[in-house]
């Protein structure tokens, strides 16, 4: 008696009742559509070792013993071509940066500035430059999303005659993560055209190249609803997606179409549809549930 929990039965039963799978995979594919929104709150930016280093060892030493936990920082600064920190117009760009950020407790929680501290050791040799060290509020994931608001006030600060720049924890990362957003989305845009002209020219038929992208597409919706279900219990990091979605392509175009030339090698033995289907299940599916 055929199992059918083997790949061989599922492929058999599939192919037997086509609408009831189709429906099956639409009601995950919605699921997923309702997940996936859900997924944002489970990403983060931070990383960590899985396991203790000797560096690790010695940073959570230092980090108990002397210096405790390290908060986020920025640094703002503020350079003229022309003027000098001793001129009224650069110190009121400074206290006005100054003022705004002070306004936002929620983000800054501590800034200086030479106006308010006197110290030259943030003053550069020839006086066109000051820095405005700055502490944000919360861990790296917290100071990122409240980076915004702070960016506002910097972008808005330089003129004609003052530049103004920040560098740090959250500035940095923020730029990470759209960088590797933009990545993501453009190696899409690519990948996904030339994939189905390639396909195209191998199989030489429209339907059969569609199917492999159909299924990597499909694959990646719905991994990135089961994200969102272990995202609920642990925090992921927010290169996941990205992972999905590379992996999710390339490998689910990989093994549909290893699939799919061994049911047409099958046809072309003579064996019809339903017949090849199922050796086709019982062979190139079980290797690649087996791969997988």
């Amino acid at each position: 008696m055929k199992s059918h929990l083997s790949t061989a039965g599922i492929a058999r039963l599939s192919a037997r009742h086509p609408w009831r799978v189709l429906g099956f995979w639409f009601a995950l594919l919605i699921i997923a559509a309702l997940l996936a929104p859900t997924l944002g709150d489970a990403l983060t930016t931070e990383s960590t070792f899985t396991s203790r280093p000797e560096s690790i060892k010695a940073d959570e030493l230092l980090e108990s013993r002397l210096r405790g936990e390290r908060p986020m920082t920025e640094t703002i600064v503020i350079r003229s071509e022309t003027a000098t920190v001793d001129d009224p117009a650069f110190r009121t760009t400074v206290d006005g940066v100054v003022a705004q950020l002070v306004a936002m407790p929620d983000v800054v929680s501590s800034i200086a500035s030479y106006y308010g501290t006197g110290a030259e050791s943030i003053v550069s040799a020839d006086r066109n430059t000051t820095i405005i060290p700055i502490t944000l509020v919360g861990n790296l994931d917290e100071a990122t999303e409240n980076f915004e608001a702070m960016d506002v006030v910097i972008s808005g600060a330089s003129t004609a005659d003052f530049e103004v720049l920040t560098v740090g924890d959250a500035s940095m990362n923020k730029e990470l993560t759209e960088i590797a957003e933009e990545d993501m989305a453009k190696g899409e845009q690519i990948g996904v055209p030339v994939a189905i002209l390639i396909l195209i020219v191998v199989l030489g038929a429209l339907v059969a190249a569609g199917l492999p992208i159909l299924l990597g597409l499909v694959s990646v919706f719905i991994a990135v609803g089961l994200a969102a279900v272990v995202g609920r219990f642990m925090d992921l990091s927010f290169f996941i997606v990205n992972m999905i979605g590379m992996i999710g392509l390339a490998v689910g175009i990989d093994y549909a179409l290893f699939v799919i030339s061994r049911y047409r090698e099958e046809r072309l033995r003579g064996h019809d549809k339903y017949e090849a289907i199922e050796i086709t299940g019982g062979t190139a599916s079980k290797a690649v549930l087996f791969s997988g």
